[in-house]
């Protein structure tokens, strides 16, 4: 008998089901109540655990994008914030930089009408002296007038410059005495010239010989100078002693000739250059003139 009992066991363990006799599954399946309340409760725990889950990842989820949403949107607002200061900044740098261009433009206005004020003082005070002058009638305006004229044209022709005086040649093709080369002199503001050193001598040889007519070797012109006989001395034309002299050959002091000319060679080394006597009436080739650029001849 245990050894059928012992067959059903092994039977039922095999999942053999025979008629009329209990099986394995079927022993399991009339458990007890208590059991039973146990093996429910324990499926319901665990088939809420996949749900309990999901709700948490839903819920992680959300926080995760609201959290999301929060740093943007702070980060957003501190973006504008920013954007909004350095606006304000920009528009208060624009702002200092109109202003001290305004008052640049208004310290540059003022300037210039006080610059345009002195210079409208300067000119009525100027108009004043003129008219006072005109209504005075005086002669300072017209002798100002000539004498710059006068110096204008003076320096046009000078030839050149020694000691601070105008030296210039003028030379003739009809020759001219020494009266005649006075006139010339005068009539273009000057007077008959000196020679004041051996550099002026050589200067105004230079110039003499740079004129030299078509045709000449030579040129020979006056010059203010005279000579005085009687004591053996050559003077200037305001009556004083010459600082120097340089003579032609055989020359000078021969009677009745006290008027002093220079002879100027084409060739500078030549011994037929210098200081010459010569009669009054004589007639050179042409003058050179002098002028202390002070508007009047002396």
């Amino acid at each position: 008998m245990h050894s059928a009992k012992y067959n059903v066991y092994e039977n039922a363990r095999e999942g053999e089901d025979y008629q009329g006799q209990v099986t394995l599954s079927d022993c399991d399946q009339r458990s007890s109540p208590a059991q039973n309340m146990t093996t429910e409760r324990r499926k319901g725990i665990f088939g809420k655990i996949p749900m309990v889950m999901f709700c948490l990842l839903i819920l992680t989820t959300v926080m995760g994008l609201m959290a999301i949403f929060v740093l943007h949107f702070h980060s957003q607002d501190a973006w504008y914030r920013e954007s909004a200061k350095m606006e304000r900044q920009y528009n208060a740098t624009i702002q200092q930089l109109k202003d001290a261009n305004d008052q640049e433009s208004a310290k540059m206005e003022r300037q210039y009408k006080a610059t345009i004020q002195q210079l409208k003082n300067a000119n009525d005070q100027a108009f004043l002296e003129v008219r006072s002058l005109i209504s005075n009638k005086s002669s300072g305006i017209t002798s100002f007038i000539e004498e710059n004229y006068i110096r204008k044209e003076l320096l046009e022709m000078c030839d050149f410059f020694y000691a601070g005086k105008c030296f210039f040649l003028v030379m003739t093709v009809s020759r001219v005495t020494k009266s005649q080369a006075g006139a010339e002199c005068t009539q273009r503001g000057s007077h008959l010239a000196n020679i004041y050193s051996r550099a002026h001598f050589l200067r105004a040889q230079s110039l003499i010989r740079s004129k030299m007519l078509l045709g000449h070797n030579y040129n020979h012109v006056w010059t203010g100078m005279t000579l005085d006989i009687q004591a053996r001395k050559l003077k200037l034309s305001n009556g004083e002693l010459a600082p120097f002299q340089s003579w032609f050959v055989a020359r000078p002091y021969t009677p009745a000739r006290i008027a002093v000319g220079l002879h100027t060679n084409a060739v500078a080394a030549s011994d037929q250059n210098g200081m010459f006597d010569e009669h009054l009436t004589y007639q050179l080739l042409g003058v050179l003139c002098e002028n202390n650029l002070h508007g009047a001849s002396t």
